[in-house]
């Protein structure tokens, strides 16, 4: 139940990134492609209101009278589809000269009636003001009945004609509304897609990895049983000592009973059976006893080694040589090392290295 509660939270919180990271990207891409489009249309319709204006000042200078200019415009965009793109042309009052509408001819923009802002939505001018102007300039055109379209005015050399450009926003929206259902779709199914893939990714991983864990766990065990059975033979071991030293008798050329050591400036000779370590600190040989008593002598622990009985002490390192009897755990450490316990305490990490664990076991079993 834990291992299906984890799993649940991890499809949430994958599903829960993925529809975030999703609604970011989406809306960027959407609003990018939007602007794109716009300034698309934009440059389209400013194309388109440069070359009629073009084409009408190359009538006006064949010899063509202004009436006639104005009519071959009227013929050639009358009852063009006002709903999607089409030409119209004004003059710098505002009066309508031309339409695809003959019913609109004559009218004059109201001030009131339209306004003019850049695709970044700056501040809006009127249409009539944009016309005054007689300059080349557009933008998005705005409506009091909201309706709004793309503009793009061109005024006509040697006149006070401005060519417009329309082109409806109705289309355009369209198509950005079809643009943001293929987003839409797309997004989903690649959202899906990675949350599937994702949850599965962990599922595999994570079996992999408690499967990896178990073992572990297994060799573990082993090791804390092996040296649960080290510590017991050790009990043993300094039972069965302690016997044999009340009845072993020491001969002149066996190992010392006795080592003569230094307490500040006195000489004193203590018995080997009460030493429970030697270590070496800074070039100097010191000796614990197992009421923690500490004293010194001049032997080296090479040279103390050799006098001692092997059966009792074991050189653990370059720096310590330990009393069985001293001895009150060996816990397992790293790897393959040991770490002593010993009584009294010893305050720096005794470790027997992987090289000397087979020694130690086999002196442990003597």
């Amino acid at each position: 139940m834990k291992k299906d509660r984890i799993y649940l939270l991890t499809l949430i919180a994958i599903t829960t990134v993925v529809i975030a990271v999703g609604i970011f990207s989406l809306n960027y891409l959407y609003r990018t492609s939007e602007k794109r489009l716009l300034e698309s249309q934009m440059q389209s319709s400013r194309r388109e209101a440069r070359e009629v204006s073009a084409l009408l000042a190359q009538q006006l200078q064949s010899g063509l009278s202004k009436e006639n200019v104005i009519a071959n415009l009227q013929r050639s965009i009358e009852n063009t589809d006002t709903q999607s793109e089409f030409i119209c042309m004004y003059n710098t009052e505002g009066i309508e000269l031309c339409h695809p509408d003959p019913r609109q001819i004559g009218q004059r923009v109201d001030e009131s009636n339209s306004t003019v802002s850049e695709l970044d939505y700056s501040i809006p001018v009127s249409f009539q003001q944009l016309l005054k102007k007689g300059k080349t300039d557009g933008g998005i055109r705005s409506f009091q009945d909201e309706r709004s379209e793309i503009i793009y005015v061109h005024p006509v050399s040697g006149t006070d004609w401005m060519v417009a450009s329309h082109a409806n926003l109705s289309g355009i929206n369209q198509q950005l509304q079809q643009l943001y259902s293929r987003f839409l779709t797309a997004h989903l199914m690649s959202g899906i897609l990675i949350v599937l893939f994702s949850f599965v990714a962990v599922r595999v991983i994570s079996r992999r990895y408690e499967q990896t864990l178990e073992t572990e766990k297994q060799k573990l065990r082993q090791d804390v049983l092996g040296l649960s059975m080290l510590n017991e033979q050790l009990k043993e071991i300094q039972v069965r000592l302690e016997d044999r030293l009340h009845e072993r008798t020491a001969d002149e050329t066996g190992p010392k009973s006795r080592i003569l050591t230094y307490k500040k400036d006195e000489l004193v000779s203590i018995s080997v059976s009460e030493i429970a370590f030697f270590y070496s600190e800074n070039a100097v040989t010191h000796v614990t006893t197992f009421r923690d008593e500490i004293y010194h002598t001049n032997l080296s622990l090479d040279e103390l080694l050799k006098q001692l009985d092997s059966k009792n002490f074991f050189r653990v390192n370059r720096q310590y040589i330990v009393n069985i009897h001293a001895i009150e755990n060996i816990l397992r450490y790293g790897q393959n090392q040991l770490k002593l316990i010993t009584n009294p305490r010893i305050d720096d990490l005794v470790l027997i290295s992987k090289n000397r664990v087979a020694e130690f076991k086999q002196w442990l079993d003597a």
